[in-house]
């Protein structure tokens, strides 16, 4: 797989706990305005702790996004990426891809990787890391399984 390109040292990925889980409550208020400005933005369900594990990107100590995962029939071999988002303005920075790869090491140290209703901006990153790939008119990865979504 290949490494993300981002070099600014004010780069932080934490886990969401305690009160950190008002900072993805009010970024997924911006994803549902979004959603509703533009058809192409996803629209995520209400992300909370009892269900998910949740990563926060900061850059220069301003929360930037975040990644939501949980395991699939709480299979702990079957990591799922329920949700990926950056704020707009800091979108095609490869920000998206460090929060992806940073926050999948710290989740799972599984080779496999379940996704649920990927954004067409997650699946084009996808593709260029080589974790997707196009065949004919299918979608498919090594090691990648689409679920749906809760």
């Amino acid at each position: 797989m290949l490494e993300t390109k981002v070099t600014d040292d004010n780069l932080m990925v934490i886990e969401a706990k305690g009160a950190k889980w008002r900072t993805i409550h009010r970024m997924t208020r911006m994803q549902r305005f979004e959603a509703c400005k533009n058809f192409d933005a996803p629209l995520f369900n209400h992300v909370d702790p009892e269900h998910f594990t949740a990563y926060i990107l900061y850059k220069n100590g301003k929360p930037i996004g975040y990644a939501a995962w949980n395991f699939y029939n709480g299979d702990r071999d079957k990591p799922v990426l329920r949700q990926l988002y950056i704020i707009p303005e800091e979108r095609r920075k490869g920000y998206g891809t460090y929060l992806f790869q940073t926050s999948r090491r710290m989740f799972s140290n599984s080779e496999k990787l379940y996704l649920e209703s990927p954004s067409r901006a997650t699946l084009c990153m996808l593709l260029k890391l080589g974790v997707l790939e196009i065949g004919g008119d299918v979608t498919r990865g090594k090691n990648v399984w689409f679920v749906p979504g809760m």
